[in-house]
């Protein structure tokens, strides 16, 4: 698998009850916690106790969808990580359970602002104006695209959501290529 530590588990067979937890976990509760945490994301995402982590943000999103509203059809298990760098800069990806549904995310990816060697515990620590991270999303489409090409999003600290355009295929080593080629002159 390369890069990566590991898949998710057998995809399942589409199902749109888990849409309000999918889209909940990517968009809301792992963005809110990625801009609080900012650059101690990438050692809790490395961590053994990631899973443990996940599990905490899908209690947290049971919590506010309805029974009426369907339930979760994943666990954190279900949920995979692969982590690289972006010229020099870590770039966490997030390998979501198969999205089902429009505006789901295949993967996030939570990229420092900061090289490698700039990352010490001092500025993990450090209070942030704005957070030293940038944290976007692989969707999957309202209408069919080239390929199966996912739309690649960016969310800001302030709940400000920005379409891209279109992104790679939902396959984690393109979308990391994608990755590398939009982001690494950045």
């Amino acid at each position: 698998m390369g890069i990566f530590d590991r898949s998710p588990n057998e995809p399942q067979p589409p199902s749109p009850e888990n849409s309000k937890h999918h889209y909940l976990f990517a968009h809301y509760a792992l963005r809110v916690a990625a801009f609080e945490h900012h650059l101690k994301m990438f050692p809790i995402l490395m961590s053994p106790e990631r899973e443990s982590f996940f599990d905490n943000l899908l209690e947290a999103v049971d919590k506010h969808v309805e029974a009426a509203e369907g339930r979760r059809n994943f666990r954190s298990e279900d949920i995979g990580f692969a982590g690289f760098n972006i010229k020099g800069r870590p770039c966490a990806m997030i390998i979501m359970p198969p999205a089902n549904n429009p505006a789901e995310a295949h993967f996030v990816a939570i990229v420092s602002r900061m090289k490698t060697e700039e990352m010490s515990w001092e500025a993990m620590e450090e209070e942030y104006e704005v957070a030293p991270i940038d944290y976007y999303t692989l969707e999957l489409a309202a209408f069919p695209t080239e390929d199966g090409r996912g739309v690649f999003c960016s969310w800001s600290q302030e709940d400000t959501h920005s379409n891209l355009g279109l992104g790679s295929r939902p396959d984690p080593e393109e979308f990391a290529e994608f990755l590398q080629e939009k982001l690494g002159g950045r």
